[in-house]
């Protein structure tokens, strides 16, 4: 059973390791928001069977490689200088993937803000690329399913995650709890993945 109180909002992932904006403190008026997507991720995962629940999060940065002491190392100069800063986050419609990490999801608007953080964070960790493959979301299943149950899966999930929202964009005002994360790829069982560092963001 996953304690939504510790549920985070907004993360930079890493290949092993993310940072994200964590969903703890934000102002009551979300927190039935919040818990509310996390029971779903609860109830996919029983449905389908999958073993592998997880916190609500947006990803900010995948696929970076280094050691935990270097990420700690960049983030926390991140925070320090404010490069990174609090960001809404815009929860819209539902949306499947091909891949593993974006079976099903809540697409989040790719406002400049996110956009820009992104951005920010690619350069601070040596990586290229820009925002224009950057595709923000927040996960309710992670799953091996074919492609035609992911379709109705997001279909499904569209009223559900309507009522929860209760109208066509919700925006989660001020994200500021970042957190760092060991995520190995390989491990499909979310059994060795563990928060490293939590930041706040000003």
């Amino acid at each position: 059973m996953v304690h939504f109180s510790s549920i985070p909002k907004y993360v930079v992932w890493f290949s092993s390791i993310r940072l994200c904006f964590d969903i703890t403190d934000i102002p009551c008026l979300f927190t039935g928001v919040r818990d509310a997507i996390g029971v779903e991720i609860q109830r996919l995962s029983k449905q389908w069977n999958t073993n592998n629940i997880f916190i609500p999060h947006v990803t900010l940065v995948g696929g970076i490689e280094c050691d935990l002491m270097t990420a700690k190392e960049f983030t926390e100069k991140l925070v320090e200088t404010r490069a990174l800063r609090p960001v809404d986050i815009i929860l819209g419609n539902t949306g499947y993937g091909e891949i593993f990490h974006q079976t099903v999801f809540i697409h989040v608007s790719k406002t400049d803000a996110l956009s820009q953080q992104h951005e920010t964070a690619l350069h601070a960790f040596g990586m290229d690329g820009s925002s224009n493959s950057y595709m923000p979301h927040m996960s309710l299943i992670y799953s091996e399913m074919g492609q035609v149950d992911r379709c109705a899966v997001a279909e499904e999930e569209q009223q559900r995650v309507s009522e929860i929202l209760q109208e066509a964009y919700f925006t989660l005002q001020g994200v500021q709890n970042l957190e760092l994360w060991y995520t190995p790829a390989a491990d499909r069982s979310l059994q060795s993945w563990k928060c490293i560092q939590s930041y706040t963001l000003s």
